[in-house]
């Protein structure tokens, strides 16, 4: 079974919670092995095969999905949208945003509590683009407008998603093709996304390349920096405005495209 949708990011804006209202409805398969398999990443991964990919969705459900958000991170790994295309040309996708300035917070706040990320966060946010443009999501989606129609690609925010779970998932439900019948119990729960670890591309390369798993594990581990004590870094206002900065032209590019104003985010 090959995936009827994609969860396709971003990174840090509510994804994992998106990822579990869906995976508790009826009709939904979801990976065997974990959230994001991120099979389209790359000519490596994509070499795996089909019957590989979809030999990792097996359920009762009609729709299975998954939720890379990796495959919306084009400054990273390219051609992602032509090789989804290539393999479900059909295949429908949700594009979850929020404030760009917060996602660019608590990228960096993730990666800091993990080791992953040492500098301050002034310093990490201008020496290492990723956490701008993994949030300039016009930039994102124009690659996928190469090889979609709009018609297939669900945006949405997670101020909205937080605001009213229900109509969200109501939404989404029409979007899909799919009933309308989420549990309250599962939108009333909060996720962890903290558990589902995410690497730098370094290290990526590194556990790629590594011949072991363990092995594999082991320098990935000894790359990370001790720290004594996690603090909560802050973002001063000097820090706000310069990526307000960098990503109001983005911004006002994301709200000529959609014709929303995103008046929940900052006036960018």
């Amino acid at each position: 079974m090959l995936p009827s949708f994609l969860i396709i990011g971003a990174m840090k804006s509510g994804t994992t919670s998106l990822y579990e209202y869906l995976a508790s409805h009826p009709d939904t398969v979801t990976p065997s092995t974990k959230k994001e398999p991120q099979y389209f990443r790359s000519d490596a991964d994509f070499s795996k095969g089909l019957d590989w990919y979809g030999s990792l969705f097996k359920g009762k459900g009609s729709k299975a999905f998954e939720a890379s958000t990796i495959y919306t991170r084009r400054h990273l790994w390219s051609n992602v949208p032509a090789r989804i295309k290539s393999a479900i040309p059909n295949v429908r996708m949700i594009y979850l945003m929020r404030d760009p300035v917060d996602r660019a917070y608590s990228h960096y706040v993730h990666l800091y509590a993990k080791r992953l990320e040492n500098a301050p966060f002034s310093e990490a946010i201008r020496k290492h683009s990723d956490y701008v443009d993994t949030g300039r999501y016009f930039y994102q989606l124009q690659a996928y407008h190469e090889h979609f129609p709009p018609g297939q690609i669900h945006l949405l925010t997670l101020e909205d998603l937080k605001r009213d779970p229900r109509a969200a998932l109501s939404e989404i439900s029409t979007f899909l093709g799919i009933a309308d019948t989420f549990d309250d119990s599962v939108l009333a729960r909060r996720f962890n996304p903290a558990a589902d670890r995410r690497t730098t591309e370094r290290e990526i390369r590194l556990r790629d390349a590594a011949p072991h798993p363990l092995l594999a594990s082991l320098v990935v581990r000894a790359m990370r920096p001790r720290r004594p004590v996690f603090e909560r870094p802050t973002m001063t206002p000097e820090d706000e405005a310069y990526l307000m900065d960098r990503l109001r032209p983005d911004v006002q590019q994301l709200r000529e495209h959609t014709g929303r104003s995103f008046a929940e985010w900052r006036p960018y």
